[in-house]
C-alpha cells in the first residue's frame, strides 16, 4: 500500500472515532475529543508532506490541484469548527455541538472517500 493511502485510512479511522466519541459525554471522552483533534492534525500535515511524492499526483497536476483545493476546505471547516467549540461550550451546548461535529466530520468523510477514489483510478 503506496504510504498516501496509509495516511489516508488513519485519518479515516481517527474520523470514525471521533464522530462516535462526540456523541458521548464525560470529562474523559472531552479529552479524548483534543487527542483525536491533534491526532487529525499530524495526519493532516503528514498527508500534506506526502502529495508532492506521491507519482500519481506528480504527473497529473490537476489531480494534485483538486487534493489541494479539497483539503483545503474541510481543513478550513475543521479549523471553524475547533475554534467554536472549547471544551466549555461542549459541555454546555451538546446537542448543537454533536450536530455541528457530524456535519464536520461527514465532510471529512466525503474528502476521504474521494481522495481514496481518485488515487485508485489512476
Amino acid at each position: 500500500m503506496a504510504e498516501l493511502e496509509r495516511i489516508l485510512g488513519v485519518m479515516e479511522q481517527i474520523n470514525r472515532e471521533m464522530r462516535i466519541v462526540v456523541h458521548k459525554a464525560g470529562p474523559d471522552l472531552n479529552g479524548r475529543i483534543v487527542t483525536l483533534r491533534q491526532e487529525f492534525s499530524t495526519e493532516t500535515g503528514n498527508l500534506i508532506g506526502c502529495m508532492p511524492g506521491d507519482e500519481r499526483l506528480r504527473y497529473r497536476p490537476d489531480l494534485f490541484a483538486e487534493f489541494q483545493h479539497r483539503l483545503d476546505g474541510v481543513r478550513t471547516r475543521l479549523t471553524s469548527h475547533q475554534a467554536r467549540w472549547s471544551l466549555h461550550a461542549i459541555n454546555t451546548q451538546r446537542d448543537d455541538y454533536v450536530h455541528s461535529a457530524e456535519a464536520v466530520h461527514s465532510s471529512i468523510a466525503d474528502y476521504l472517500d474521494w481522495a481514496k477514489g481518485a488515487l485508485s483510478s489512476h
